[in-house]
């Protein structure tokens, strides 16, 4: 180790002789890393990265189809008609049917106004993914009601940003679009939102869809008879998750011999997509029939949240992309080894002499390889922590 640490300080020593090679080779390296880095994470977060809930292969997206679009975005009142109509999300109070839509607003505090991007989310859909507040309490059913107080809660980025992550903004009043809402409870760091790639500023009980403007995919049809966003049956904003009831595949539970009762667990895991499938089928079935006017042609689709990561439509095109991508920088970052090598090689050649010299003064061989190595290591170093500054800016 001492012989290590002195190897090291001789480096420095030499790289600081040599002050624009030491950053040309720290900046080139830390551009390679950095700039992979970053497309990492971007893709890494949208389309790799798991949903940060509860057992998020119990999860299934729930879509309204049509001939134009096979997986869109339901309403509200069709949404309280899955919730209730479908058996395979009615198992218990960690199962259900959620609704989600991401929506701008504008806050009103200490005299600043800032757009934000959160979400609305039914009032049971942290229950349902099984997300806990880090202070006060995340939104409840009892929220979801419109003659409830307004309360809101916040993301991590807005508490640190806006409040200096003061506790004390607990039960204080905020103005969104103009409304008063309370603050009760702050979103855990883990949880950034229902949207890969975006986190939500904020969360407000889908009831309050009047206050904010719900944004992504909204879809109507002409002479719905409902009057505001939560009545209009033809008005579809929201996205649907749902939490499969245990046991909804089908089958009770068996006892015996282990490896079988593995086999007919695995059996009902597989079936349980389908089951849910077929009774979201017989619930859009007859809203058709009883509201033509707004559901006509409509019917529904379930896929397993491991099967679809952002949309069936846009991952089809996001996934090639994404490796088109990574491979693109990564040939960037090849490249910028390559002529880093070629750097340090010309160095090299042009130490010939200073190392002819300490040959002849005694020095082996295996501690001369072991200085230069050392060099490498500090290149290598400063470039990584400087790569971790370039990917913080990006």
């Amino acid at each position: 180790m001492p012989d290590f640490l002195r190897d090291l300080r001789w480096a420095c020593r030499s790289l600081g002789r040599t002050p624009l090679f030491a950053a040309v080779a720290v900046l080139t390296l830390a551009l390679g890393i950095g700039v992979n880095a970053t497309i990492f994470t971007v893709v890494n977060s949208i389309l790799l990265r798991p949903l940060p809930v509860e057992r998020p292969d119990e999860l299934v997206h729930v879509y309204t189809s049509w001939t134009e679009e096979p997986f869109a975005t339901s309403s509200f009142a069709d949404y309280l008609d899955l919730r209730d109509g479908v058996p395979a999300f009615a198992g218990g109070p960690s199962s259900g049917l959620l609704g989600h839509a991401s929506a701008i607003a504008t806050l009103q505090h200490g005299g600043q106004s800032e757009v934000l991007i959160g979400e609305i989310v039914t009032g049971n859909a942290f229950a349902v993914l099984g997300v806990g507040a880090e202070r006060g309490r995340m939104l409840l059913p009892e929220d979801d009601r419109l003659e409830a107080p307004r309360v809101v809660v916040l993301g991590q980025g807005l508490w640190q940003r806006r409040f200096g992550r003061d506790p004390g903004v607990l039960g204080q009043t905020v103005r969104f679009n103009g409304q008063e809402y309370q603050v009760v409870g702050i979103a855990p760091v883990s949880f950034p939102g229902l949207f890969p790639g975006v986190a939500a500023d904020y969360w407000v009980p889908a009831v309050r869809v009047g206050d904010v403007e719900p944004a992504g995919q909204i879809n109507g049809v002409h002479n719905d008879p409902g009057k505001t966003r939560l009545e209009r049956r033809g008005y579809r904003w929201l996205w649907l998750k749902g939490r499969l009831a245990e046991g909804a595949g089908g089958g009770e539970r068996t006892t015996g011999a282990p490896g079988a009762a593995a086999d007919r667990s695995a059996e009902r895991a597989a079936e349980t997509p389908a089951q849910a499938q077929a009774q979201v089928a017989t619930v859009m079935a007859r809203l058709a029939a009883e509201h033509p006017v707004t559901n006509e042609g409509r019917t529904g689709a379930v896929r397993p949240l491991a099967e679809v990561r952002y949309h069936p439509d846009i991952d089809r095109v996001l996934g090639p992309a994404a490796a088109v991508l990574l491979g693109a920088v990564g040939l960037v970052l090849l490249v910028v080894c390559a002529n880093l090598a070629s750097m340090l090689l010309a160095r090299a050649q042009g130490r010939r002499r200073e190392v002819a010299i300490r040959l002849a003064l005694g020095a082996s061989r295996g501690r001369l390889v072991r200085q230069l190595l050392a060099e490498s290591l500090v290149v290598a170093a400063a470039g990584g922590a400087l790569a971790l500054v370039v990917t913080r800016a990006t």
